[in-house]
């Protein structure tokens, strides 16, 4: 199921490769995740010097998911909508005065 080779030679990724990198950017949104075809690739935005590269996508979530317990992450203020169709998503309210929250009478 490998696709042709994409205009920079590069193999292009399966459909299922396309999928499960969709679904570890939208699990690791502190992360930027990548995959060439062949190795899969995960810089976290707080160190974007830093790589962390693995063969398959089980591999990379693991390192993840390690790399990620072991940071000091910036506290983050906000809260997750959920919606009957689609994804969840998160609201930032770093940049808010206040709680975020409104406070009924």
């Amino acid at each position: 199921d490998q696709a042709e080779a994409n205009a920079g030679g590069q193999p292009a990724l399966t459909r299922e490769q396309r999928e499960l990198l969709i679904r570890l950017r939208w699990l690791w949104p502190g992360y930027q995740i990548d995959c060439d075809g062949r190795t899969w690739s995960a810089s976290p935005s707080i160190a974007p010097d830093e790589v962390i590269t693995a063969g398959t996508h089980q591999a990379l979530w693991g390192k993840i998911k390690t790399d990620n317990a072991l940071r000091d992450w910036p506290k983050r203020t906000g809260y997750w909508v959920e919606r009957m169709s689609g994804p969840p998503y998160w609201v930032d309210t770093s940049d808010r005065p206040g709680s975020g929250f409104r406070q009924s009478g």
